[in-house]
C-alpha cells in the first residue's frame, strides 16, 4: 500500500478503530452546535439546514455506514477522520497556500478517475457562461 495517506486534517477528529467507530461515532459525530441530520426521521417538509460530519478513510475513501468502516477496518485504512461543513473552506486555504513547483503537478496529483479539470471541460462544451454568448 502506498505511504500517500491522508492524515486527519484537524485534530481530535479521528477513529482509530472499527471498535472506536462504534463506541463513539452516535456522541462524536453528532456534537457540533450546528448538527441537524434532516435525511431520516418520520417528519416531513423542511426540517432546517442540512449539517453532519464527511467521513474519509487515510486513502481519502468517502466511509459512510458500518460496511464502509469495516472495508478500512479490513484494508488497514484507519484513521478514518471526520470534517465538519464550516472546516471545508479552511482546508481549501491551505490547499492554496501550497504553492507547487509546476501547476500541472498539482492537477495530476489531486486527478480523479471520470473528472476532467474545469478548463479542459470548458474548451470541450462551451457554454454561454464561458463564451460570453446568449442563450
Amino acid at each position: 500500500m502506498s505511504d500517500d495517506r491522508i492524515k486527519p486534517p484537524f485534530e481530535g477528529q479521528q477513529f482509530t478503530s472499527h471498535q472506536q467507530w462504534v463506541n463513539k461515532a452516535s456522541s462524536w459525530l453528532t456534537c457540533h452546535p450546528q448538527y441537524n441530520n434532516t435525511e431520516h426521521g418520520e417528519v416531513k417538509g423542511w426540517r432546517g439546514h442540512h449539517f453532519t460530519a464527511m467521513c474519509f478513510d487515510s486513502l481519502g475513501r468517502r466511509v459512510t455506514n458500518g460496511g464502509d468502516f469495516r472495508r478500512a477496518e479490513d484494508e488497514g485504512t484507519f484513521p478514518v477522520w471526520w470534517i465538519w461543513p464550516d472546516q471545508i473552506c479552511e482546508l481549501v486555504r491551505r490547499a492554496h497556500s501550497i504553492t507547487p513547483e509546476f501547476p500541472e503537478d498539482i492537477a495530476a496529483h489531486h486527478a480523479v478517475e471520470g473528472y476532467a479539470p474545469v478548463e479542459r471541460v470548458q474548451a470541450e462544451r462551451p457554454n454561454k457562461l464561458t463564451t460570453g454568448e446568449a442563450a
